[in-house]
């Protein structure tokens, strides 16, 4: 049931709501998760850190809720259009840990739901950038898929972008045309998008990607890569100092740096002046106000920001101090895990399938550093940090034996 976790909360979209992509989408993310433990119950408390964890932060904006009297819709259901209230949280700490389950014994088939994600998402995509949706979505910037922003679908297409490679390196004949014609009209997607994100995490991917793949060979030449390193250093040094406001008007404009950054500040601001119980869980929104600045003033006079564009920062000022270190401490496990399964596979340790997992948490965990979070992304993020949650426990127990 796990596997068809993700293309059903792809095409959770409703028309009888007043936001199509997110109230009724948190419901049946609630949903799933719950029909999943009730199919196929295990033990919680094999997986007690992540467990604490989250039962802290649960614990925490429920105290949250009564101290800053905030409705009971928005805590339990979220509120302003994002929909993370506490029964999201709820189901995505269910989710991982049955994606961790899940994982053990079948870790082929939870890739292979990820890539029909994929899929699904280039066979919308392309039905959008043809005019021939049957939905009638808001006008923007770009295309948003079910996701109800190009941004976000940018993310996605970025965040998995390396699937059709790994599924090209186990093929053959035809089934490799395929997989590369996937690939490719993934990066066209991120193009269509008009949003910088996607590429932004593509360009990570290939990065990290190419770094553990050649580790081997980067061990064996290491004076070379060193003069090679030292000369790139240089010149990126010499051109960045030559170029720099050029530079920085490029980077403004194509992922709008000065306003995340004001962004940021908002939410620093909001956390500053309820560092304890924070705004209440998905309701940074009612205090934006208080902390406006005149550049927030000049984006329109009744915009109030809902999202810091950055999570980390968003669970300090919703949550305070005790929800914002948990979340933090979550990250940072999780992505240790990655970075441990990263380094395994790179010395020829681990398989290239598990390496995926870890590639695609290090890309959501990215996309979360300059942007608000998202349903769909969330869940992919979730149940990747479920197998990586299964690496660590499986080679634990190795090491034990």
């Amino acid at each position: 049931m796990l596997a068809y976790v993700l293309p059903i909360v792809f095409v959770s979209v409703t028309t009888f709501t007043a936001n199509a992509t997110t109230l009724f989408r948190s419901g049946i993310i609630v949903l799933l998760a719950l029909v999943v433990y009730l199919l196929k119950p295990f033990d919680l408390m094999k997986y007690k850190l992540i467990l604490v964890i989250f039962s802290i932060i649960i614990a925490w904006y429920t105290l949250s809720f009564l101290v800053t009297d905030q409705s009971y819709a928005n805590f339990l259901l979220g509120a302003y259009g994002r929909n993370f209230g506490i029964l999201t949280l709820f189901a995505f700490l269910l989710l991982m840990l049955e994606s961790a389950e899940f994982y053990e014994n079948n870790k082929t088939k939870l890739l292979s739901s990820i890539y029909v994600l994929l899929i699904m998402a280039n066979v919308y995509g392309a039905i959008q950038n043809l005019g021939i949706d049957p939905l009638n979505w808001e006008t923007g910037a770009g295309y948003g898929l079910t996701l109800g922003n190009p941004n976000f679908s940018s993310a996605l297409f970025g965040m998995l972008s390396f699937l059709p490679l790994y599924y090209y390196s186990l093929s053959s004949g035809f089934k490799r045309f395929l997989h590369l014609l996937v690939f490719v009209l993934s990066f066209i997607q991120i193009i269509l998008s008009g949003s910088s994100q996607g590429f932004l995490l593509f360009i990570s991917n290939f990065v990290l990607f190419s770094i553990i793949h050649s580790r081997q060979k980067i061990t064996n030449n290491k004076k070379n890569i060193i003069l090679i390193s030292v000369f790139l250093i240089i010149s990126l040094s010499f051109i960045i100092i030559n170029s720099f406001s050029r530079i920085l008007n490029f980077a403004n404009s194509s992922v709008q740096l000065n306003a995340r950054l004001e962004h940021w500040r908002l939410g620093f601001k909001i956390f500053e002046n309820n560092w304890l119980f924070g705004t209440g869980v998905d309701n940074l929104a009612r205090y934006s106000g208080e902390v406006r600045n005149l550049t927030n003033r000049s984006w329109g006079q009744y915009v109030l920001p809902d999202k810091s564009h950055n999570v980390v920062i968003d669970y300090f000022a919703t949550g305070g101090v005790v929800v914002g270190l948990a979340w933090l401490i979550f990250v940072v496990t999780i992505s240790l895990y990655a970075v441990k399964v990263l380094n395994d596979f790179s010395l020829k340790k681990g398989d290239i399938s598990s390496s995926m997992f870890a590639l695609i948490w290090l890309a959501y965990l990215l996309q979360t550093m300059f942007s608000p979070d998202n349903l769909v992304l969330a869940s992919v993020g979730i149940i990747c940090a479920g197998g990586l949650i299964c690496e660590y426990r499986s080679k634990k127990i190795l090491e034990k034996l």
